[in-house]
């Protein structure tokens, strides 16, 4: 036995045309159906308002001299036209990089320095992290109007002929398998952030799974984005979406209040979700005077999600027909375990997927059997390319086809997946390994609980202290003493927080809800 876990076969065969030809076909195709929604201004655009824009910014780009390969990239906040220069740039073959719009001056120029891009649409706020000597070209992606610089309108009809036509108009064609269509940044939770090559073959084997019934409702929805659009959860929802059909509607933040008042008003079918929005949800007052009646389909992904808060949250849908949690990361496309249709394992991340193959591996290499934990080590067609402009880090991480991906899971009798947290995570008490999530999993479904972290504070005799961070609900008097019982009576002593509790107003994220671990091991210093 080899040990390796295999998805599948395909139901259908993956299309060799580029993402951005099967793009402009589809919005040709659904024309005047509404693609995006925003929410904060209510505002529209059809699937034929958007290909104009796209197919008009191409044509600007191409007038001034961009062409395949070139590096194009976004730092913006959702919005009905982010993905504008996404597809314009998809049908040109040029690579798109994405760049969170809410990071600090060093880190956006970090990534800027890896992208190297030719041109960057940005939100105007970061018009500060630039030299006026910067030669880079700067569109606002926006309708703001500054001294100096071009809004995405002003370019186009400054480089785009007046009597440019849709009909003329013709995407390229590329190598699927080695083109890159975009570059994603890693989370950057443990350091500055390394650059991940998704190439177009890589994406369509994405597209392809949300039109399989086994691993999707398979039928056009309507999806509520509120995971950031440079995120890969985000990209591939966004792009992916586009191609099934589906009407995007946009938040540019998460809010409780909005985002389930836009689940009611937009009749939404389709949840993409990360954990840290599910625990607030559960944990809030109001989900319970709203009506999420049309939500059939619920995808959770970026961190593990314990199996009493799934349970908690899936009970307020009366017509969800499938909640799927999702395991994946950049590297790997995002996702390659789902849960397959009509089964339920909770706390399983799903079963491995068409085109991918899994391993369970221990610190020396050697292949695990079923339940057994170990780093989760991945092959096959949704493996990216590696990291862009940065050989050493993909020769470490990418090894002999597989992608070490540094989490550890393991699966059981039947290929179901199970993710116990990131090696980097695990907290070492005296020669034990805490998984933090299963500690954080009790912890939040104490009901004076709102929000919780556990990471390992540095000790001279056991190595690291498990220690809680809390958020408390509001008007909460909970104790510190009441929630290491609470603790306590639910899981084995070296589990324990030993560290104890410390309770703050808010937890640290990123902008894809990740809660930022090193910023709370940080604060024992």
């Amino acid at each position: 036995m080899d040990r390796i876990l295999n998805g599948p076969d395909f139901i259908t065969p993956i299309p060799l045309v580029s993402i951005g030809i099967r793009l402009f076909e589809k919005l040709k195709e659904k024309e005047d159906d509404v693609l995006y929604v925003d929410v904060s201004k209510d505002t529209k655009l059809t699937n034929k308002e958007f290909l104009i824009l796209c197919c008009k910014l191409a044509e600007s780009l191409r007038n001034c001299g961009f062409k395949e390969n070139d590096v194009l990239a976004i730092s913006a906040e959702n919005s009905i036209y982010y993905n504008v220069p996404t597809v314009a740039g998809l049908f040109l073959g040029m690579i798109t990089g994405f760049i969170n719009q809410n990071y600090t001056k060093n880190e956006f120029l970090h990534l800027l320095n890896i992208y190297q891009p030719k041109i960057i649409f940005m939100s105007s706020k970061l018009l500060q992290f630039f030299e006026s000597s910067d030669s880079i070209k700067i569109i606002i992606l926006d309708e703001e109007v500054i001294p100096g610089y071009d809004n995405l309108n002003m370019f186009i009809k400054k480089y785009c002929e007046p009597n440019f036509l849709i009909k003329n108009f013709k995407p390229v064609d590329v190598n699927t398998i080695e083109q890159i269509a975009f570059i994603a940044s890693s989370s950057g939770t443990t350091g500055l952030s390394k650059a991940v090559m998704i190439t177009h073959d890589n994406t369509a084997i994405r597209v392809n799974h949300i039109s399989d019934p086994r691993f999707s409702l398979a039928k056009e929805e309507v999806v509520l984005l509120v995971v950031p659009n440079f995120h890969a959860f985000g990209i591939l929802v966004s792009i992916c979406g586009i191609i099934n059909g589906n009407k995007l509607v946009i938040m540019q933040r998460f809010d409780e209040e909005t985002y389930l008042k836009s689940i009611e008003k937009y009749k939404i079918t389709n949840l993409p979700i990360v954990p840290t929005i599910i625990y607030r949800l559960v944990k809030s007052c109001i989900l319970k005077d709203y009506n999420v009646s049309t939500v059939e389909e619920i995808l959770c992904g970026s961190t593990p999600l314990s199996e009493s808060v799934e349970k908690e949250f899936i009970k307020w849908f009366p017509n969800l027909q499938s909640f799927r949690q999702i395991y994946g990361l950049t590297e790997s496309t995002f996702g390659i375990t789902v849960m397959p249709t009509g089964e339920t394992k909770f706390g399983s991340s799903g079963k491995i997927v068409p085109g991918m193959s899994l391993c369970i591996c221990d610190e020396f290499g050697n292949r695990l059997g079923p339940n057994q934990r170990g780093e989760i080590n991945l092959k096959g067609r949704m493996v990216t390319k590696g990291y862009y402009r940065n050989p050493k880090a993909t020769k470490t991480t990418f090894i002999d086809g597989w992608l070490h991906t540094g989490d550890v899971g393991y699966y059981d009798e039947e290929g179901f997946v199970f993710i116990v947290d990131r090696l980097k995570d695990l907290i070492k008490y005296k020669g034990f390994q805490v998984p933090p999530a299963e500690v954080e999993g009790i912890l939040i479904s104490h009901p004076n609980v709102k929000a919780a972290c556990v990471v390992g504070k540095p000790d001279e005799f056991a190595g690291e202290l498990p220690t809680g961070f809390v958020v408390k609900q509001p008007n909460s008097n909970v104790t510190e003493e009441e929630l290491i019982q609470f603790v306590a009576e639910r899981i084995s002593k070296t589990k324990h927080l030993h560290g104890g509790i410390y309770f703050w107003d808010e937890l640290p994220l990123t902008a894809s809800g990740k809660i930022q671990r090193h910023i709370l091991r940080d604060s024992f210093k």
